[in-house]
C-alpha cells in the first residue's frame, strides 16, 4: 500500500476516526520524538502564554476561534 493510498483511506474516515489514528501513531513514536521545540518556537509560545497570563480576557473561546477560521476559509 502506498502513502497516497493510505491518505485516501484516511480521508474517507470521520474526523473522530482520523483523530484516533493520529493519536495511535503519536503513541507509537519513540519518547524522544517531537518533545523538544526549537528555541524560536519555544520563545513564541512562552511570549503568547505570558500575554494570556497578563490579560486572560483577551483569549477567545474555541467556538469563536472556529467561527473566525471558517470565515477566513470562506473568503
Amino acid at each position: 500500500m502506498t502513502f497516497e493510498q493510505i491518505l485516501t483511506g484516511i480521508d474517507a474516515l470521520s474526523p473522530f476516526e482520523q483523530i484516533r489514528i493520529v493519536n495511535a501513531i503519536w503513541d507509537k513514536l519513540p519518547d524522544d520524538v517531537g518533545g523538544i521545540l526549537p528555541d524560536t518556537e519555544s520563545e513564541i509560545l512562552n511570549e503568547r502564554w505570558q500575554r494570556y497570563l497578563d490579560n486572560p480576557g483577551s483569549a477567545i473561546t474555541e467556538e469563536e476561534f472556529r467561527s473566525q477560521l471558517a470565515e477566513k476559509r470562506a473568503k
